[in-house]
């Protein structure tokens, strides 16, 4: 919500084909919806495309390792600019089409009980969106080398314990979307 009002409402469709290749798990997922932008708000409303991949390769290098790639592409109609707009950049940034994947390798240590990874996605981004610079069409280009560290079973529990680095370096022709993150978490998964 801003200023007490709905910035905009999604409908979507959900479709995810997964199957195991030789014990290795591979999925695909699409995610179609429209976005109904409120008017108070100037954007526009479309049509998003999601599709996102995940194919994972196990005792690639050594016994227990995880190797995943994770493609993704998006295609996204609706735009967060409007008229009497003061700035540029838009209120949430739509109308673009962004592409790219990350890999994720995962090795055992202490008897399988842990996991360290590492991991690199690239993603571009390309608006159909004007920029502060001049430049008719922002296009971003990101970054993102990632360290994970994982306890699977903790005590003995159902639970695993996940704590994650990611540092994300954005690379805009639009000089204002430059932008280097710094991002930690840790979260707790309980396996059913």
């Amino acid at each position: 919500m801003l200023d007490d009002d709905w910035l905009y409402t999604d409908g979507l469709v959900r479709i995810a084909l997964e199957r195991r290749n030789k014990g290795n798990g591979q999925s695909v997922t699409a995610t179609v919806k429209y976005r109904d932008t409120n008017s108070s708000f100037g954007g526009d409303d479309g049509w998003i495309v999601h599709l996102d991949g995940c194919f994972l390769q196990t005792s690639r290098f050594r016994q227990g390792d995880a190797l995943y790639f994770l493609p993704r592409f998006t295609y996204s109609e609706p735009g967060g600019n409007g008229p009497g707009r003061v700035f540029q950049s838009a209120l949430f940034p739509g109308n673009y089409i962004e592409y790219g994947g990350r890999v994720v390798y995962y090795a055992p240590v202490a008897n399988k009980r842990a996991y360290l990874g590492a991991g690199f996605g690239v993603y571009q981004r390309d608006y159909d969106q004007n920029v502060a610079s001049g430049a008719k069409d922002r296009s971003d280009l990101t970054l993102v080398p990632t360290a994970h560290f994982l306890v699977t079973n903790v005590r003995g529990s159902k639970f695993d314990f996940h704590m994650d680095y990611r540092y994300e370096t954005n690379d805009s022709n639009d000089p204002l979307e430059d932008f280097d993150n710094h991002l930690v978490s840790a979260r707790t998964v309980r396996k059913f």
